[in-house]
């Protein structure tokens, strides 16, 4: 007995997921022509990162007081910290998760087409947002509001397809660039707009719990990677099981 016609696992928006993460695999291995093509994405990932940082702090009970990015994609979130070690462990570790964990977000809620105006425009609204209310440099105010307008402009202008194709790029960029940046833990400095820049994230949790820096990092990455396989599971298989 027939229950009626069988969804294809592979749909466009599978297919346009896939491209984005070939892509940046292959652009990121392509120095330095393909990172003028990645370099927006990384300034994006970066947004992501520093407002983590941010939001977790106010979550807590300190206090988000401004954010930076600089042209060499790093950023600093300037927070009025919330006392206590776990605390102050949690703002430290929300910047690499954060980021992770929206790109995985991304990747979820760009299963469907009709879903992708919507999440496209509330992306555009938070960029907006952020820049009005945190955001504290020139170099940061033009990048952020450069993706704001962008991506406001595929939210009204352009069909629902289209801003599919749009949401299904940005979620494999941000996916990749969240977990590419936490490799950078390894290193010894934290560079901020191309100067030394106290600790890094994960040399400030070694310092509040006494792990090493590089232990920090390896969880972070472990985390972002089961985050981003579970997305694609969900993405990917779900959908087949409508």
């Amino acid at each position: 007995m027939s229950t009626g016609p069988s969804r294809p696992i592979l749909r466009s928006e599978n297919t346009i997921l896939l491209a984005s993460i070939l892509l940046y695999v292959l652009l990121s291995n392509v120095p330095p022509y393909g990172r003028y093509f990645l370099y927006p994405f990384e300034l994006l990932a970066t947004w992501f990162h520093e407002m983590s940082h941010g939001f977790m702090a106010w979550a807590l009970g300190g206090r988000f007081v401004e954010l930076k990015l600089f042209p060499d994609t790093s950023g600093v979130a300037m927070n009025a910290m919330p006392k206590g070690v776990l605390k102050e462990t949690a703002v430290a570790s929300a910047g690499y998760l954060g980021s992770s964990l929206a790109g995985s977000i991304l990747i979820v809620l760009s299963r469907k087409a009709r879903a992708a105006r919507p999440v496209v425009g509330l992306l555009a609204l938070s960029l907006g947002l952020s820049a009005a209310f945190f955001v504290r440099n020139l170099f940061g105010l033009a990048a952020v509001l450069a993706w704001a307008l962008l991506l406001a402009v595929f939210c009204v202008r352009f069909s629902s397809r289209v801003a599919s194709f749009v949401l299904n790029l940005l979620a494999g960029m941000v996916s990749l660039n969240a977990l590419a940046d936490i490799r950078n833990l390894y290193s010894a400095n934290l560079v901020v707009d191309g100067k030394p820049y106290g600790l890094s994230d994960a040399q400030a949790v070694a310092h509040l719990l006494y792990l090493p820096s590089w232990f920090w990092a390896t969880v972070w990455l472990a985390v972002s990677v089961l985050l981003f396989l579970i997305a694609t599971w969900l993405f990917r298989v779900k959908p087949a099981l409508e």
